[in-house]
This record gives structure tokens, C-alpha cells and sequence, in this order.
């Protein structure tokens, strides 16, 4: 999935680069919001929803924390 694929189809590095990028993202270490939310959509998921709560206030914390520092 090309953000440029008109750029693409004309250029072997576009292309290139679009792989490569893909690939690093799809490697790099999640962060710690990440990971929450990731638990708590397996919580959903499985029905347990006083963990995903539990999560839920955990990720609007960790969010509030971010956006204050």
C-alpha cells in the first residue's frame, strides 16, 4: 500500500523505500502505550472487562502524563 503510487510505479527507489520503511516499522519496539493497548484489547477481547478498565484508566493516565511534560 504506496502513499504515492503514482511515484512508485515511476520510481524503483519510491518503492524501494516504501518496503524498507514498512519493514523497520513492523520491527521496531512497541512503546509502553502500545503494549496497553494492545493487552486491553486482548481483555476485551477474552471478556475480561474490569482488566480492560483497568487499562483503560492506566492508557488515559499515561496520555494525560505525555501531554502535560
Amino acid at each position: 500500500q504506496s502513499h504515492f503510487p503514482e511515484l512508485a510505479q515511476k520510481s524503483s527507489e519510491i518503492a524501494f523505500l516504501e518496503e524498507w520503511l514498512e519493514e523497520v516499522g513492523s520491527k521496531r519496539p512497541l512503546s509502553k502505550l502500545e503494549i496497553m493497548q494492545r493487552e486491553m484489547e486482548g481483555a476485551i477481547a477474552s471478556e475480561l472487562y474490569e482488566r480492560a478498565a483497568e487499562l483503560r484508566d492506566a492508557i488515559k493516565l499515561l496520555q494525560t502524563r505525555d501531554t502535560t511534560v
